[in-house]
């Protein structure tokens, strides 16, 4: 169990990284306290994207998927990643 406040900074630490800094998390629009879930899913998630013009042939299949619940029971997907690229940590 997190809040929306340590999902927002978690969220956003996240897309800074990944070269996107100033983008907000839409749980800033959110009570910083109110209880939300962060889900790490593990498995086989195949990738469905057909080739890009000038790239990969394929893509990557993913083995965790990230699904955010909020207090009112809304499940958002994440992101499908790696394992690799996304530890379970808890925001």
């Amino acid at each position: 169990m997190s809040t929306a406040g340590r999902v927002s900074a978690w969220e956003e630490k996240g897309i800074a990284s990944a070269g996107k800094p100033g983008t907000t998390s839409m749980w800033r629009s959110h009570a910083a306290g109110e209880p939300v879930v962060v889900c790490f899913l593990d498995g086989e998630f195949p990738s469905h994207h057909p080739p890009v013009k000038d790239g990969p042939t394929s893509w990557p299949d993913y083995d965790r998927f990230v699904v955010i619940v909020g207090a009112d029971g809304t499940a958002l997907p994440y992101v499908a990643t790696s394992r690799s690229k996304m530890p379970v940590q808890q925001p």
